[in-house]
């Protein structure tokens, strides 16, 4: 370093200082000797002793002087030399934990890269386990394997959701993923996912339907009940004065203030060839419930036209101003019911809550289709509210 060289270099300037000032002190005094012991020339006297070590005490106070001088500038020289180089040390320092907090933060980042790395890994892994093709399952114990295209066939269903590989499933030690619902079911909704256009539930009875599409209905699925058309729940109705109707919604409600006339409520509008429609009862006295052909029946009492069929309180259908169908209860106050039509087969059939059975009208007047409207015939104080049914209440009588 610059330093310790030039600190070099006093040093050899110094000791040559004193070489050279203690030569010529030797130097003086053997001069002074020499001079003391030689014979003395005519008309000179020898210097006294005095005079001697006056010179001599000179050059030693010039040689102490001048190595005092040299002395105190070596250590300033060397003080300032210390200071540079603790300040070279600081900097190195700074620098090291500089380099040091650079390499600890790079070294996390790295740890985080990685840690992140095996996470994407592991979700791979785990996305590939989930999109295999042949996937094994175990819906409420019943065992069942199908793929991962037949599971996520209908966007936004459950069953696409939860196969679609953006979540990670647990397995029991078979591999299966269990789902805590009607394995006998879940092989309807199969047959569906497999073939949608041709799967029908046609040989169920009405509560394995009603059930089946519960679990579609879970599933997120579209239900396979075909759609019925929409339900008109205009009404018009007779005996004005006593007789209203409230078209609100989804429901008609259709209410008769007077007990000592009859009053009726037909379909504004014709039904569909396949109509369903809901009905409650919530104040009745005589009541009879079903359809008929002509929209604007001539006498108070729309039962008494040829075109009427439907169910009364009394136990029985009406057609025709005849008495048919034994074994029918009547309607009480609280019933809910489900009609459907079907004018192709001359059917009408009622699902009645209550008795959670349901009865059919199997001969209804031929030439009639596209001409069938909803009607409603009673006496007395009676509140009826037409609405249309879910589709769990259409299978009950589809």
């Amino acid at each position: 370093m610059a330093g310790t060289g030039e600190h070099h270099q006093t040093f050899l300037s110094l000791h040559t200082l004193r070489v050279s000032w203690t030569l010529r002190v030797f130097h003086a005094a053997a001069t002074m000797e020499d001079m003391r012991r030689k014979p003395l020339r005519a008309g000179t006297s020898a210097p006294g002793a005095t005079v001697i070590e006056a010179t001599l005490q000179q050059y030693t106070n010039t040689i102490v002087s001048t190595l005092q001088e040299k002395q105190n500038e070596i250590v300033s020289s060397v003080r300032q030399e210390e200071q540079r180089l603790q300040a070279e040390r600081q900097a190195i320092q700074s620098d090291r934990e500089a380099m040091e907090a650079d390499l600890e933060a790079k070294t996390a980042k790295l740890d985080q890269e990685r840690a992140t790395f095996e996470a994407e890994k592991k979700s791979v892994a785990a996305m590939n386990k989930v999109l295999k093709s042949k996937l094994k399952l175990d819906v409420g114990g019943t065992p069942s394997t199908t793929s991962r295209t037949t599971l996520t066939s209908v966007p936004g269903s459950m069953l696409e959701t939860m196969f679609s590989g953006r979540h990670v499933l647990q397995e029991d030690e078979e591999g299966r993923v269990f789902i805590d619902r009607d394995g006998e079911k879940f092989k309807l909704v199969l047959e569906y996912l497999r073939s949608p256009t041709s799967f029908s539930l046609d040989g169920l009875s009405k509560r394995d339907v009603a059930s089946c599409l519960v679990e579609f209905e879970y599933y997120g699925l579209p239900s396979p009940v075909p759609p019925v058309p929409p339900l008109d729940l205009k009404m018009n109705v007779y005996n004005g004065g006593y007789t209203k109707r409230n078209l609100q919604d989804d429901k008609c409600t259709i209410t008769h203030g007077n007990s000592g006339s009859w009053g009726w409520g037909v379909g504004a509008e014709v039904l569909a060839d396949d109509a369903v429609w809901k009905m409650r009862v919530n104040q009745m006295s005589t009541l009879m419930m079903g359809v008929i052909v002509n929209a604007t029946p001539s006498s108070q009492n729309a039962h008494a036209d040829a075109t009427f069929a439907g169910w009364n309180q009394a136990g029985y259908f009406y057609q025709a101003r005849g008495n048919h169908a034994p074994g029918w209860p009547g309607w009480q106050q609280g019933d809910e019911a489900i009609f459907a039509l079907n004018a192709s087969a001359r059917t009408l059939t009622v699902h009645l809550k209550r008795t959670r059975q349901s009865y059919t009208y199997s001969n209804l007047p031929a030439g009639n289709e596209g001409q069938w409207r909803v009607c409603a015939d009673f006496n007395a104080n009676t509140n009826v509210v037409l609405s249309a049914p879910t589709d769990e209440e259409i299978a009950l009588v589809k």
